[in-house]
């Protein structure tokens, strides 16, 4: 039983590891936005992000099982949207910070600067606690903090580099396509669809968005065009 009691709340502790690693990971994010001294608005569009994210992911049942919450209502307050509501959620809020970015023409690096600071210290955080609660599948772990500490590397020697949208686009690329690999040793895997996790599924959806991204031309060359 993955169960913590609080009080007289019950809490599946692999959630409760997600939840504290993405409070870790907002952390991190609204710390690296201070030192950058970027601007407000793109705090704004990371936090409604987010919160469409996790709104997409707590509503989501909605979508997946109306019969059931026009039954029972309150159910919404108790359950979630799964596996199905995360991918949901992480598609909407990728989408809308791309659109925004490109609408607005703020700066594309800083936001991914601030994307990429946030999922380090959220996953990184999340799979050790993982690696506390299941020391056996240690070399998994320790090559998916491995990867974390390449594209760590690989995304500050970029940062201030010419075609830096482009450079990051191969960067997540290149992790992503990595991660898909490495979730192939992971003990205990659960398959999800055709032969693939959850996991490489996300990340299949990140290799999607990143050539996408990469390839998708600037607002201004679009101005230029026409």
């Amino acid at each position: 039983m993955n169960i913590i009691q609080l009080g007289p709340f019950l809490l599946n502790y692999y959630l409760l590891i997600f939840i504290v690693s993405a409070v870790i990971g907002y952390a991190a994010m609204t710390f690296r936005l201070h030192v950058l001294g970027a601007e407000k608005q793109i705090s704004e569009r990371l936090f409604q992000a987010l919160l469409l994210g996790f709104m997409t992911w707590k509503l989501s049942p909605v979508l997946f099982d109306p019969v059931n919450v026009f039954r029972y209502p309150m159910s919404l307050i108790y359950f979630d949207g799964g596996d199905g509501g995360i991918m949901l959620g992480l598609l909407l809020s990728f989408a809308y910070l791309w659109i925004r970015t490109w609408i607005d023409g703020t700066s594309f690096g800083t936001t991914m600067d601030l994307l990429g600071t946030g999922w380090l210290a959220f996953s990184s955080s999340q799979q050790l606690f993982l690696f506390a609660a299941e020391p056996a599948d240690g070399m998994f772990y320790s090559l998916y903090l491995l990867f974390n500490a390449a594209l760590a590397v690989f995304l500050y020697i970029i940062r201030n580099t010419v075609r830096v949208r482009v450079r990051v686009s191969h960067c997540w690329l290149w992790y992503s396509l990595g991660m898909i690999g490495l979730f192939y040793i992971q003990q205990d895997r659960t398959f999800w669809v055709a032969g693939f996790t959850k996991e490489q599924i996300i990340f299949i959806l990140v290799c999607m968005i990143a050539l996408g991204v990469g390839s998708f031309p600037d607002k201004k060359k679009i101005k230029e065009i026409h």
